[in-house]
């Protein structure tokens, strides 16, 4: 599921680009097809919403709703992350830093599943902005300079989560990867300039589904079975 952060992230961007270009307008003649993509976004909508707990003294803790994991514990205001916080991902550590608004904000730590280091620097507006990025074996890999640079981020020890440009506090130019709980593929998502170009779906066996590209254009490789 999409539990973590980052795949939240990801997630809200696409759904965000698709609206915002009005691709869905596109598909109103495949219900198929717009029955998937809104169980997607039900599926993060949901992922996304977590619980809290806040006590008299601004600390706060949030919670998976479905699994009941502690995903967050830290400083909060106005029922929003703010001071210092840590956020966890089925139960461990992936990050440990300073929050303004409910997102990454000034100095802060990111981990993988082995407790080594992921990225260490600095956050604007809950993006990267200055820093320096590890693989798992502790190897510098990459630069962030100014919210700009050529970057490899891994999601798990050996999963390439996104490798190509880094530029305006984003993902600009490269691709991205999504797993599904079993560490297997399941979306690879091109950028270009900043915006999503094209993204691709795949089954448990690594089969290619469907495509949806950013000039709105569907290819299905396959029938899509809608779970009811």
């Amino acid at each position: 599921m999409l539990s973590d952060i980052i795949s939240i992230e990801i997630f809200q961007k696409i759904f965000s680009y698709l609206h915002l270009k009005h691709s869905l307008k596109l598909i109103n003649y495949n219900k198929s097809l717009q029955t998937k993509l809104s169980i997607y976004f039900n599926t993060y909508k949901e992922n996304a919403i977590m619980y809290r707990a806040i006590d008299n003294n601004g600390k706060g803790k949030e919670y998976n709703i479905k699994t009941n994991l502690l995903t967050f514990e830290g400083e909060s205001k106005n029922q929003k992350r703010c001071g210092l916080g840590k956020e966890y991902s089925k139960g461990k550590l992936i990050f440990e830093g300073k929050y303004l608004n409910g997102l990454r904000e000034g100095e802060g730590v990111e981990y993988f599943e082995n407790c080594n280091i992921k990225f260490k620097g600095e956050y604007k507006n809950g993006n990267k902005k200055n820093g320096k990025g590890y693989n798992s074996k502790g190897d510098n890999i990459y630069e962030i300079k100014n919210g700009e640079g050529k970057i490899k981020e891994y999601k798990y020890l050996d999963k390439i989560e996104f490798e190509g440009e880094y530029k305006n506090f984003q993902y600009w130019t490269g691709k991205s990867y999504i797993y599904n709980d079993e560490g297997n593929l399941k979306y690879e998502i091109i950028y270009d300039e900043g915006k999503i170009n094209l993204m691709k779906e795949y089954d448990n066996n690594g089969d290619l589904i469907f495509e949806l590209m950013e000039n709105n254009k569907i290819k299905m490789e396959k029938n899509i079975k809608i779970m009811r």
